[in-house]
């Protein structure tokens, strides 16, 4: 919270979720100083090694859940859905956007746990849910032993125009009232009056 333009906030790691696409931009503009800065962070896949690993995921989750191999497509670009409602929101500098590549080794257990804590996992009906996590461990640990999971963390830094007026629109923007992110998507907002990037 805080006043229009006072650029209080301090909303850390919220996930994106809870806040609507389109109007996340307007309503952290709405909050920030002219000048104050917005970051919104994501997590990607990227895939696996070996590469196959991804479309016997998708095989395996159409089997067990029709439908939730969508998802992984969802889990591949989440950055996207929020760059463009902040680029044609107007009330922005140019984004920049930067990316944190990374691999890491996991089996089918610890892919399984990651994915059960996603919101459209959790939103599943639970013989559906065990279904889903079970072929995912399935798949992982049918390649005898565990996988290169390829990730990457990603930014999108934006500061408010110095020339912005606050748009004077009501509303939370918090889903249901809109447009809602895509399932699996995991995102964060974090508003802050700081003068640089740090």
């Amino acid at each position: 919270g805080g006043p229009a333009g006072s650029g209080s906030p301090r909303v850390a790691a919220v996930s994106g979720r809870w806040v609507e696409v389109e109007a996340g931009p307007r309503i952290a503009a709405d909050r920030l100083r002219p000048g104050g800065g917005l970051e919104v962070a994501w997590h990607v896949l990227r895939g696996f090694r070996p590469a196959a690993v991804l479309d016997e995921l998708g095989a395996a989750w159409e089997v067990g859940v029709p439908g939730a191999s969508r998802a992984i497509e969802n889990l591949r670009d989440e950055g996207r859905a929020w760059l463009v409602p902040i680029e044609t929101s107007g009330r922005f500098e140019p984004v920049e956007t930067r990316h944190f590549p990374y691999e890491r080794a996991i089996d089918g257990r610890a892919m399984a746990d990651e994915l059960g804590t996603h919101a459209w996992v959790l939103a599943l009906e639970p013989p559906f849910r065990e279904r889903l996590l079970a072929a995912t461990e399935r798949v992982v640990d049918g390649r005898g032993g565990p996988v290169v999971r390829e990730d990457e963390a990603g930014l999108h830094l934006a500061r408010r125009r110095a020339d912005d007026r606050p748009s004077g629109s009501a509303g939370t923007g918090l889903n249901g009232v809109g447009t809602t992110p895509p399932p699996g998507s995991f995102h964060g907002w974090l508003c802050r009056p700081s003068r640089r990037w740090r």
